[in-house]
Order: structure tokens, then sequence, then C-alpha cells
């Protein structure tokens, strides 16, 4: 009566407003677009149905393919199956993506029990595009297969904002490939998977099964074998959520692989985000979450039989009652559904804990398999009747409780197991056995416990041979030289045994007479040198050896090596004095010799009998040496003559009056000097000629036919040894010249050319007014090769130079390495005049051409001096 009372109250309050009653529209393949729509007169088409469709209508669709690419665009309905996703199929004829549900204002949509497939998305989903910007969408109860896109989203692709809401519960998403972002699913937004089966997705670029943006949550489902072939992230699940959270809670995910060759787990990859992941089942335990509680990591398969897609929970999986009943996630609560993706009841039985993943497994417990099996005795001696027992078997079992029963069985080392036979837990022979025949038996046991857990491992059964031990070891030989190197052998060991056909190995041990067993070693039946011996330090050596026959017989004796005394007769110290001249006397040799006995006799291939050789000279010299006892040495020494000293260089060349003065950088270490050779470069440029040349012990050479005040000049050096070699010229160097001229306003303009050979950091200026003494003008940068100057009058002679400072070479003047010179370029005054007049045009000669640092020279046939002008303009 209280129910009834409710209901009219209900048509009471709402027969005031205008609202169509919703209804239940009917589509059929057998239908037809011009019917009702009514349950005896259905619709063809699902799209025409929607179209047809008011706020609060359920479409009902009856069971079959309908090819059809659907748009549902705001429309707050029910579009549900007959009779289920196997049965009812929408197929998107690979024309567009299969279902576009777009939901802008307030309401909610729910699309329930069918299968998609065929879709090819554009730039869109393959499978299902659902966007939600208001109001509540449920997709359940879906079989989303074989779609493609070449975007995102290879089966779902699911978008909502923070007003809207998007659910896919108890689905199946599989075999979908997209080319960006999601095979399985892309989502964005407040979104929730619940219940689902998502696995063998691809992606070309990340997430073979989610890619997750915005607010997500994931419960009690399975995400299982997605791939991206080319090796990026998050085969699982890729989630890149900015500021806001991910819930993942209660999921399965395993064997999705980042790479081609299926070898690298990629279960959860996070970009970004605050991730929650709580009671989990997972692979990767490297993934760093915000938040990560309860989680089993594990590479055991947890599935019935995923090799068959079947991702039934194992009865033995440690994912069954592993389950969180409740996690509290931004405010909200949130449990586990109550039936599993096949309907079942969750938990299952009803105290338990719920199980992980979309599965529920009817144990509320899981199951525990045996996980060791252990042989009380691996080994039976030969000749023992049939039957007799070898060990007894007992299982490592976490349920203690189980009992366990055992059986041969096939599958690695299972090679001997007719030779065996299982009572219960003992494990008896089947054979009598023969330790020359063969020693050693493999076999497999399995153990199965009450819950048809079982677990198997393969044995080795060793036959004990029933031995005599040897009784004696000998040594073929127990001397060895002295200065023999490591390895030499010393004898060949062999044993003394009853039992004939043993094989017997050597080695040291501890006992009487090992004192010296780490100077010898033991390969096979071979005793070797493990150090060279000298007879004066010892001459005696005692080891230990014992012989091993392999069944336990051994036995063990000293034995004393002989050191034999021979002549060492040998060179020591040798000193070569190498010639510094092919041909000159100036080398030597020098050496002692060691362990002789005397006197000794020497006999060189020049024909001397000296011990030692003086003022010789480059070549081979051999020497035979003969001592008391007749033993003989030949030996042959080589004296080469030292090449020529080649560090000779220009240490600096400056202006000393009106002359140059080159100083000498003689070179570190220098040997064997003669003299050294001045060259200057001539008329034609690079062209260097011999201008002088200066005794080893002079340290500078003044150019007297060099005049500095017409223009700069290059120098090069030579070392000439005292064998009348001479050493590679070195690199040269050019003088500054100083031209100075007058302007107006009283100024002085001053043009030089740039020092080389030398790295120069900046150029002091100098000046001298009638004789008055040099002044420090300025200090400009070693880019600037002008300066003006502005004295007081014109009327007075003004002297100026130009220089730089460096260290000087080790060799210069004896100066220490911090002391400073001066290089100076040659003296101008604004008195001077230079140029060239009254000259005969017919015999005018020109050089350097090309012209080099900006000057030319200019002959001709007129009186006066050759002098270089500035070639910076010419008419």
């Amino acid at each position: 009566m209280k129910q009834l009372f409710t209901i009219l109250c209900f048509l009471v309050f709402t027969s005031g407003f205008s609202q169509t009653t919703p209804k239940t529209i009917y589509i059929s393949t057998s239908g037809s677009d011009t019917n009702t729509g009514e349950l005896n007169s259905p619709y063809k088409t699902i799209q025409f149905g929607i179209d047809n469709a008011n706020k609060g209508d359920t479409i009902l669709v009856d069971s079959g393919t309908y090819k059809e690419n659907i748009n549902i665009l705001e429309k707050n309905i029910t579009l549900i199956s007959k009779y289920g996703p196997d049965l009812t199929i929408i197929d998107g004829n690979k024309a567009g993506t299969c279902i576009n549900i777009q939901i802008d204002s307030t309401g909610n949509f729910k699309l329930d029990g069918f299968s998609v497939t065929n879709g090819l998305g554009s730039s869109s989903a393959g499978g299902i595009y659902v966007s939600c910007n208001k109001g509540n969408i449920l997709l359940t109860n879906l079989n989303v297969y074989s779609n493609l896109t070449d975007f995102q989203g290879g089966g779902i692709s699911i978008n909502s904002s923070d007003q809207g809401s998007i659910t896919v519960k108890n689905c199946k998403i599989y075999s979908n490939e997209c080319v960006n972002y999601g095979g399985g699913i892309f989502s964005s937004g407040n979104n929730l998977v619940e219940n689902c089966v998502i696995y063998n997705n691809i992606t070309q670029l990340d997430a073979g099964g989610l890619y997750v943006q915005g607010k997500f949550k994931m419960i009690n489902s399975t995400i299982v074998h997605n791939l991206i072939p080319g090796g990026r992230y998050g085969a699982g699940i890729d989630i890149n959520s900015g500021l806001d959270s991910v819930l993942l809670m209660n999921n399965v995910f395993y064997n999705n692989v980042r790479n081609s060759n299926n070898s690298q787990d990629d279960g959860v990859f996070v970009w970004n985000g605050q991730t929650f992941v709580y009671n989990n089942y997972l692979q990767d335990s490297n993934v760093v979450y915000t938040v990560d509680k309860g989680n089993i990591y594990s590479d055991s398969d947890p599935f019935s039989s995923s090799d068959s897609l079947n991702y039934n929970l194992s009865n033995f999986s440690n994912t069954i009652g592993a389950g969180a009943d409740s996690v509290s996630f931004g405010g909200t609560i949130y449990y586990p559904p109550n039936v599993d993706i096949n309907g079942n009841n969750r938990p299952s039985p009803s105290n338990s804990k719920p199980d992980m993943g979309a599965y529920e497994n009817p144990l509320g417990v899981r199951y525990y398999s045996p996980t060791n099996i252990i042989l009380s005795d691996s080994s039976v001696n030969e000749r023992d009747s049939i039957g007799t027992t070898v060990g007894t078997l007992t299982s490592i079992d976490q349920d203690k409780s189980n009992s366990h029963t055992y059986s041969l069985v096939s599958g690695e080392g299972d090679t001997n197991n007719v030779s065996f036979t299982i009572s219960d837990d003992t494990l008896k022979t089947n054979e009598v056995f023969y330790y020359e025949k063969d020693s050693l038996y493999t076999i497999r046991i399995q153990s199965t416990n009450g819950d048809g857990g079982s677990f198997s491992k393969s044995f080795v059964i060793k036959i004990n041979h029933v031995n005599q031990s040897p009784t004696n070891i000998l040594l073929s030989d127990t001397t060895v030289n002295e200065n023999a190197p490591v390895g030499t052998v010393v004898g060949v060991l062999t044993s003394v045994d009853p039992d004939s056909s043993d094989t017997h190995t050597y080695s040291f041990v501890s006992g009487d007479g090992d004192t010296n067993n780490s100077s010898f070693s033991i390969s096979a039946d071979t005793l070797k040198t493990n150090e060279i011996f000298d007879y004066e330090t010892d001459s005696l050596y005692s080891i230990r050896i014992q012989t091993d026959d392999g069944h336990g017989g051994i036995f063990s004796k000293p034995f004393t090596i002989k050191i034999n005394n021979l002549n060492d007769l040998m060179i020591m110290d040798t000193i070569l004095v190498q010639p510094y001249c092919s041909g000159d006397t100036t080398g030597s040799i020098t050496y002692k010799v060691g362990e002789y006995v005397p006197p000794l006799k020497f006999l060189w291939s020049t024909g001397d009998t000296t011990q030692n050789l003086q003022n010789i000279s480059a070549g081979n010299y051999t020497v035979t040496i003969t001592d008391g006892a007749g033993m003989q040495l030949k030996h042959t020494f080589s004296l080469n003559p030292k090449p020529i000293f080649e560090g000779t260089q220009i240490c600096y060349v400056s202006a000393e009056g009106q002359y140059n003065v080159v100083h000498i950088d003689k070179g570190s270490g220098n040997y064997n000097v003669g003299k050294y050779e001045i060259y200057r470069e001539g008329n034609t440029v690079g062209d260097f000629e011999k201008i002088g040349e200066i005794s080893a012990d002079k340290n500078s050479f003044i150019d007297s036919t060099a005049n500095n005040k017409v223009r700069s000049y290059g120098y090069k050096v030579s070392m000439m040894d005292k064998c009348g070699n001479e050493s590679s010229q070195s690199e040269p160097h050019y003088t500054m010249h100083l031209s100075v001229n007058s302007g107006t306003n009283n100024q002085v303009n001053l043009i030089w050319t740039q020092y080389q050979g030398i790295n120069v950091p900046s150029y002091y200026i100098y000046r001298s007014k009638r004789n008055e003494g040099y002044q420090l003008l300025t200090q400009i940068s070693s880019n600037n090769t002008t300066y003006t100057d502005f004295p007081d009058s014109t009327n007075s002679l003004y002297e100026y130079y130009v220089s730089f400072e460096g260290s000087p070479c080790d060799t210069v003047l004896n100066l220490k390495s911090d002391q400073i010179i001066q290089v100076k370029s040659n003296i101008a005054s604004t008195n001077e005049t230079t140029g060239v007049k009254n000259f005969d045009e017919d015999n005018i000669k020109i050089y350097p051409n090309p012209v080099k640092n900006d000057r030319i020279t200019i002959e001709g046939s007129f009186s006066g001096p050759i002098l270089d002008i500035p070639a910076i303009l010419c008419h």
C-alpha cells in the first residue's frame, strides 16, 4: 500500500509538465527503418532508432551483426542489447569509428551489451569515442576488439570534464591498435575503469593498454599481454596526469612488454602526477608511486591458462584474497564491485577479501603448491640387491597440513626413472648397479599435495664404488735445474692402487713435508715448478702430494725436490754511451759479469780482449766471454749515432740602435753544439739567406748589415753540430718597423708592423723630447699597429719606439725565468724624411710581390739608399 501511494504521488507531481513518457525502441536485423520501432515493428538500423529516441528512452537491440558507424549526440538514453555482446555486434566495416558518443548537457547515457569491432579511426578513436562535459556515461558489458586508429585510443577514447564522468565497466578490450597513445584505452578527465580485461593491445608510441590523463580510477581490472614493439613507455598503463590524481586498486598487471622480443616488462609507467597504487599485482617494482601499499611484485603467471587467453585466477595464484576491501581516495571511499566480470559474487566466499583483477576465484584463500622436494640420501652402493632403500622423500609446502604423494614423472632428468621405484615416501632401487658400468643416474620425482598443487625436480643418484685405497705415489724425477722458467716439468706422478681401473687425481695437502707446496703446481699427473729456483739460495725443497682414486680412497706422502746447480754466466749493469756523429769515436760499452767461475776471458768482434770497449764509433759489437769452467756466453751490443738536436729556436729579435740583435733560444738539454747559423729573409718572401754565425758559447747575434730604420726584417736560426751536420731552420721572427709623420694640430702619427714569432700581449709606446730620455706614453692592445700622439709642440725633435714585454728564454743572457725582457722596434723621429724621388722610371724594381705585411720595397737606378714605404696607397 505504501508503494502504491508513492507511485500515485509521483504521477500527480509530474502531470503538470509536458514530458514525453519514456519508451522502448526495438531494433532487429529483420526490421525496417520504415517501421514504427515497436516490439512487433522494429527498426532495422541502430542509428535510425537513436535518431528517433527522446530523453529517457531505451533502445533494445536484437541479436545479429549491425554494420554501422553510429553517432550519439546529446541523447540521454540507454542503448542495450537483448542477448549480450557475444550475439550482438556493431561492425564499423573499416569506414570510421564504430560508435561516437558526445554529451555536452547534463544527462545520462548507457551503452550495454555489445561487441564493437572493425572500427577505423582517423584522428579519432578506433572502436568507441566518448566525450562528456556534463552528466554521466556508462559503458558496460562490452567486447571491444580488432579496432584501429592513426590517432589515440585504439579500442576506446574517453574524454570528460570536471562536471562529467565516464565509467567503463565489465568490458573486454583486446586486440586493438593505435599509432599514438593507448592501444586499448585513451582516458582524459574524470573517468573510471572497473572490472575490465584489457589484453593483447598494441601501440606504436606509448601505452599499449591504457594512456591516462586527469582524474582516473581503475579498480579490479586485468591488464595483460599488451605490447609496444618500438620500445617506448607504459606497455600496461602510461600515466601522465599533471597535477591530477590516479587511483589503481586491486588490478592485475602481467606480461606487458615494450620491445619486439617480449623481454622488458613495463606494466606501469608514471611520467608525472599523483599515483595511488593499492593492492595490485605488478611485475615491475622499480616504478616510484606517490602511494604504494599492499602490492604484490612477482613474475609468476597468476592465471589458469594465460596462453589460451583464460585470465581466470589459478587456484594457486597469490592474487586470491589479496585485494583491498576499500580505499579512501580524494575524499571518497571506493569499494571493489560486488560482482566480477562474469557476474559472480565478489568477494567469494562472502566473508573473505576480494581478489585482484577482473575475475573472482571461488576460493577465499589460495592453494599452495609444494616448493621443494628433499631426498634424505642420494647414493647407493654398487651390487646392492633390488629394493634397497636410497632415501626418504619429504616436501616443503606452505600449507603444513597438506599430505603429499610422490611419483616418477617425465621431464628434464628423467633418463633413469625405470631403474628406481617409489613406495609411499621411499625411493628404492629397481635393479642391481655396477659402478664400472655407470656411476651416476638421473631421475625426476613429482610431489602432489591434497589441493592438487604439484612440484617436480630432478635428482642425481650416485652409485658408490666399494673401493680399496691407493698404497703409494711414484714421481718419475725429483730434480730440476736452477733458473729454469716457471712451468718447467719436474716429473710425472703415478699411483700404486689395488683397483687397477681407478683413475687418480693429485693435489698438494697439508702435513709432514708440506713446507714448499706453494713453490710447485700440479697439472693433471704432472708436477711443475711455480717459481724460478736459485741453487745458491736453496738447494732442497719439500712438498706433500695426495692421490685420490675418486671413490674415497686417498694416500699422501712427502717428496724432496733437489735443485741442480748450474753455471749462471750472465751480463749485468750495462752502460752504453752512444756517439754523436757517424764515424766519430766517442762511444763506449761498459758492463759487469755475474755468476761465473774465474778467470774470465774476453774476445770482441774487433779483436779486442778487454772486458769493456772505449772510444768506439757506431756499430754492432759482439763479445764472447769464457769463464774458468769453460762456460761461454756470446752477446752483441749495438751503438747508434745520437740524432742531431732539433730544439734550437729564436727567442726574440730586438732593435739596438740602427741594428737588430737576434737572441737565440738554444733549447733545453742541447748537445754536441758546434755553432749557430743566422739566416735573414732576402728580397723574395720566404727565401732566407745565411748572414752570419756565432760560436756555441754565444747567445745573440748583431746584424750590423741591417738598417732597422728602413724596414722590418725576418730571421731564422739553426744549429751546426760538431760533426758538421746542420739542424732544421727554426720558425721565423719578424721585427717591428716603426715610422712617424706629422699631422695637423701638432699631432704625430705612429705606424708600425706587427712583431711575428711571439704572442704579443700588448704594446708600449715610448717618447723622448730633445734627448731628454724616454718616457712611457701608453700601453695599448696588441691588435693595434697605429697610434697618434699630441705633443705640446711640433717644433721640437721627438723620438719614439714601440716595445712589448715577455719572459726570456732559459738560455738567453743567463736571465732568471721570472725576469722580463723588452723587445723594441727601431727609433723613429719627427724630423726624418723617408721617400724616393728623382728615380729613373724605366729601371724600377718593386718587391715582394705579392706584398707581405703591407710593405713593399722599391729599387731603381738612382742614388741614395733603397727605402721601404708604406704600401697603403700607390699612384
